[in-house]
């Protein structure tokens, strides 16, 4: 960006959840839905104010609602005020876990998700506070729109399962309902079927090839973009290699 001939370095133009993302993904109008979050972000603060933990000892997310994006418009319209209450009604049985989410999700499209979280270990996208839905009116099902999905550098290997749903310890506390929603999925074995295709789908050698050779002038151009603000930046293709090994040795155990 550059304002008055000062350059102000290199921004990002992200999409936000209205009625454009779902036309250019050529999805019939409807609801985008969330988990409300502001229980979540109260207590978090307050948390910080006190210096100690409230998490697990409050019912944040047992009390949060379900919402909708551009809320006025949603409900001002009948169509789409109708559409909005019946993808809430199948987000809130998946947050309070009364109902097989095969009946709920897009499992396919959920699997895939997963699978690419696990691949660049984004899974900062699956956290509950991050978890954004379409509700599609023709299946009557939830779709996920993957958001915020950022690598957090603190988990090394050890500290991170090459496969998200098949380890304990991903989180020292899983007390909470905020820990729990995203591993609800894997209670439904369809759901696990999928997700195990999309691992031995996207961990292999030569599919990864075939993606960066796809992504390769995108990828250069990217790199020298941001290099802009951080000369040291290199994008790293050897990360996704590496990941993808893990996941087909953690296969191998299943």
């Amino acid at each position: 960006m550059v304002i008055n001939d000062k350059k102000m370095g290199v921004y990002a133009i992200e999409e936000h959840f209205t009625k454009e993302l779902l036309s250019v993904n050529n999805r019939q109008a409807g609801p985008i839905l969330k988990i409300a979050e502001t229980g979540y972000w109260e207590v978090t603060q307050k948390e910080k104010l006190d210096n100690q933990s409230y998490q697990n000892n409050l019912p944040i997310y047992d009390a949060c609602v379900i919402e909708p994006f551009g809320k006025k418009r949603i409900l001002n319209s009948p169509s789409l005020k109708q559409a909005f209450l019946k993808g809430q009604n199948l987000l809130y049985k998946f947050k309070n876990g009364s109902c097989n989410v095969d009946s709920l999700l897009q499992l396919d499209k959920l699997a895939k998700l997963y699978a690419i979280a696990d691949l660049g270990k984004i899974l900062h996208g699956i956290a509950t506070h991050n978890q954004r839905w379409y509700y599609d009116p023709k299946e009557n099902r939830l779709e996920p729109i993957a958001y915020d999905l950022c690598s957090n550098d603190r988990f090394e290997d050890e500290q991170r399962s090459p496969l998200y749903g098949f380890k304990s310890d991903h989180t020292i506390d899983i007390h909470s309902k905020r820990d729990i929603i995203p591993f609800l999925p894997f209670n439904s074995s369809l759901f696990n079927e999928k997700y195990f295709q999309y691992l031995n789908q996207y961990s292999r050698i030569a599919f990864l090839d075939s993606v960066f050779h796809i992504l390769e002038d995108d990828l250069i151009k990217c790199e020298k973009l941001i290099q802009e603000n951080d000369i040291l930046y290199a994008f790293d293709k050897e990360y996704y290699y590496h990941n993808a090994k893990r996941i087909r040795m953690a296969l191998g155990q299943y």
